[in-house]
Order: structure tokens, then C-alpha cells, then sequence
């Protein structure tokens, strides 16, 4: 939030940002995640 208000950004713009970069962390984590279990049933069968 800081860093928006010191770079002069709107705080709607600032937010959408920061919401953005959350997103894209859960769906990295969640590829990770569905890479591993596709890994372990492969491994199983």
C-alpha cells in the first residue's frame, strides 16, 4: 500500500496490483501442487 502512495499510483491501481501478485503466487503454488500429485499417481500405478 506504501509503495503505491510514494509513487504517486492510484490506490485502486495499487490494490489491483497487489491482489494480481497474490493470484499469480496461489496458481504458481497450485501448479507445483498438481505437478507433484500427478507425479506421485504416475509413480503409484
Amino acid at each position: 500500500m506504501l509503495l503505491g502512495s510514494q509513487a504517486g499510483l492510484p490506490a485502486e491501481i495499487n490494490t489491483f496490483l497487489i491482489f494480481e501478485i497474490i493470484v499469480f503466487s496461489i496458481g504458481l503454488i497450485f501448479i507445483k501442487f498438481l505437478k507433484d500429485l500427478i507425479r506421485l499417481l504416475k509413480f503409484k500405478t
